[in-house]
Order: structure tokens, then C-alpha cells, then sequence
């Protein structure tokens, strides 16, 4: 892209919405969560600047990294030097959903439930959120968590089986989680999501 057509003026358009406007909007409606998620951004950002080429938007996503106002991560950004501070009550949010997670171990609770539990469902929805993020949790759905490290022992059984086997079949997680098919099921989807596996024939070979 040639800078001498104009792209600068978009950055000044009274109209457009730049990139740190969005996060910070970002950081305000959403205090607890350590940052927005990249394809959100790039979503909002092509949005605002009237963007539809997908090789314009990649350049201008580069040229917000070099900035330098902005913080972008593996999976999120945030603005330059964002940092969330947890009270002592959203810590304890915090403790209490990961205990609730660790003893429900493979067998992921319905988000819904889990907040239900609280007074502030929107606080534990989002803290949920960040406890992905941090590590605690995984994210198992476009909307439901598991324990990391359930998660990570299910995922270990699977590829090893594979290694060994050539692949893997729903009853052998199963019966590996010692847990019913849906839960089991919901794992190996989430193998699929992420490209470790792929499902051929009623088994799972790597991907």
C-alpha cells in the first residue's frame, strides 16, 4: 500500500475510530479481562475504517504494532501498559471458580450454572475470561471452561494414543476420563477446533 494515496488521512478521520480508541473502549466495558481478542479488534478496526481488503488490513494491523501504543499478545491486545488490578472480592471470585473447576475435573459445568452461583453474574463471567487467559482455565467452547490441567491430561491420553495406535475413539477417552460420552465428546471437539485431530470414519488420527 502506498501511504502517498491517503491511507495517513483515516487515522484523522473525525468518523473513524482508531485502533487505542477501540481498546480503551475495550478496557473500560470490560475491566476485568486482561485484553480484547485479536480477531475482535481486527473486526471492529476494519469496521471503523471502512477497510474490506484483507492485505490493506494486514498492513494496517502492522502499522499499529509499530507504534508502539498498543500491546499485542499470542491471542490479545491491550493498550500499552494495561494492567488488571483485582480487588480482594475478585480474587476470591477467582478462587472460588477455580475450585469449582478443579473438582468438576473433565466434566465441564454449563457457564450459566457456574455464574448463577454468584451475585455478580457479569463479574464471573468475565473473571472466567481471564482465568483463561491466565492459564487456570482453558476454554473448551466458543462459551464453556475446563480445568487446565484436566484439559492438558486428556489432550496428553489422546496424542499418545495416536502415536501409539494410529488413532483414537470417542470410547477410549471416555473411559480414559471415566466419564459420560458428552463430556468426552466435547474434548475431542475441541481437538478437532484447534486442528490437533480430525475425525475419519468414528476415530480421531492427528490432523
Amino acid at each position: 500500500i502506498d501511504d502517498s494515496v491517503g491511507w495517513p488521512w483515516l487515522f484523522r478521520s473525525p468518523k473513524a475510530k482508531n485502533a487505542l480508541e477501540l481498546i480503551n473502549e475495550y478496557h473500560q466495558t470490560n475491566a476485568l479481562l486482561p485484553g480484547m481478542p485479536k480477531e475482535e479488534l481486527r473486526n471492529k478496526f476494519s469496521s471503523a475504517m471502512h477497510i474490506t481488503d484483507a492485505k490493506n488490513l494486514e498492513y494496517m494491523m502492522d502499522v499499529l504494532k509499530d507504534r508502539g501504543n498498543l500491546e499485542f499478545g499470542p491471542n490479545l491486545v491491550k493498550a500499552a501498559g494495561f494492567q488488571v488490578v483485582y480487588t480482594p472480592d475478585q480474587q476470591k471470585m477467582m478462587d472460588q471458580l477455580a475450585k469449582i473447576y478443579e473438582e468438576a475435573g473433565f466434566e465441564s459445568p454449563e457457564t450459566d450454572e457456574v455464574c448463577a452461583k454468584f451475585k455478580d453474574k457479569a463479574a464471573a463471567r468475565q473473571l472466567l475470561y481471564a482465568m483463561a487467559e491466565e492459564g487456570t482455565l482453558a476454554r473448551i467452547s466458543a462459551d464453556g471452561f475446563i480445568n487446565a490441567k484436566s484439559l492438558n491430561e486428556a489432550l496428553e491420553f489422546i496424542k499418545a494414543t495416536i502415536t501409539k495406535e494410529g488413532a483414537v475413539t470417542l470410547a477410549q477417552v471416555r473411559d480414559r476420563m471415566n466419564t459420560s460420552r458428552k463430556y468426552a465428546l466435547l474434548v475431542l471437539d475441541y481437538c478437532d477446533a484447534v486442528k490437533l485431530t480430525r475425525l475419519v470414519e468414528d476415530r480421531r488420527v492427528f490432523y
